[in-house]
């Protein structure tokens, strides 16, 4: 099944580590590979693709930046994929989504599409959609670059709440995610 227009959907790989060489290529990346490059534009950022990004963007710079070196893998990766989608705009998955089903993952992107920007109401980013150069974008941005005092995810979600009231951020229940998607957890 082809889609109308061809959305970005990323994922990121920010590890020294071949992707092949790993659980998550055998058990998730290779069963819907070919799909999701099949029927979108589909970026599997690994640590090369997004240091040349940095560097034609002009966010370079944040890899010399105290507070990004000291954080842990996980934080990096958050940042990476908010900064990504902020400029280029689109939907982010993570390695260890499964898609339950195909054409309803389709049918479901394209019902996301009309929301700005979205993440789970769990508030834990498995799943993200952001518009490119919004308000929200810039605001979540330069939160993470900023890299100040973060714990996982809930501190940026809890700043985040502001946009809803502007309608610019939706949180989706994390059942409707689920009916489409399935976490299997393997980052924590």
């Amino acid at each position: 099944m082809k889609s109308m227009c061809k959305v970005n959907v990323i994922q990121i790989w920010w590890n020294d580590k071949l992707l092949e060489n790993t659980f998550y290529y055998d058990h998730f990346y290779r069963y819907y590979k070919n799909f999701l490059i099949e029927n979108f534009n589909y970026i599997l950022f690994d640590k090369i693709k997004i240091l040349n990004f940095l560097d034609k963007y002009n966010y370079n710079y944040i890899l010399n930046l105290q507070s990004f070196k000291n954080a842990d893998d996980r934080l990096k990766s958050d940042l990476l994929r908010i900064l990504i989608l902020s400029i280029i705009g689109g939907y982010y998955l993570d390695l260890d989504i499964i898609i339950n089903n195909y054409s309803k993952f389709i049918s479901f992107i394209k019902d996301c599409y009309k929301y700005d920007n979205i993440i789970p109401l769990s508030k834990h980013i498995y799943f993200l959609k952001i518009k490119e150069t919004t308000s929200f974008s810039s605001f979540i941005r330069n939160l993470y670059l900023q890299l100040i005092r973060l714990q996982r995810d809930n501190e940026i979600i809890r700043k985040m709440w502001l946009f809803k009231f502007f309608n610019e951020l939706t949180f989706m229940n994390d059942e409707i995610i689920f009916r489409i998607l399935k976490h299997e957890s393997v980052t924590g």
